[in-house]
């Protein structure tokens, strides 16, 4: 759990708690995940044999936009599936 405390926090500093959160996050899947990780490793390199990717495929889960093209995203707004508008706000 993230504690509230970290509103008063500067940036360096929450940048320093969400880099300790996620290193034990990862630290944690490798020590006691390991059998997973290698049988979703399988998955995946017989999924791109399959679709002839090979191990130099490269595919993103989340899409990667440059810097301008994720601000014209974010100024034209989004609509999500659940009709949750996302734009600018005057404040």
């Amino acid at each position: 759990m993230i504690e509230p405390e970290i509103a008063f926090c500067d940036l360096t500093q929450n940048m320093d708690c969400v880099e300790g959160y996620l290193r034990h996050c990862f630290s944690h899947v490798l020590a006691e995940c390991g059998e997973d990780l290698a049988f979703l490793e399988d998955y995946e390199v017989k999924r791109k044999e399959e679709a002839g990717e090979g191990r130099s495929g490269t595919r993103t889960l989340v899409p990667q936009l440059a810097l301008e093209g994720a601000l014209s995203v974010r100024r034209r707004g989004v609509r999500t599936s659940d009709s949750f508008f996302v734009g600018w706000r005057a404040a």
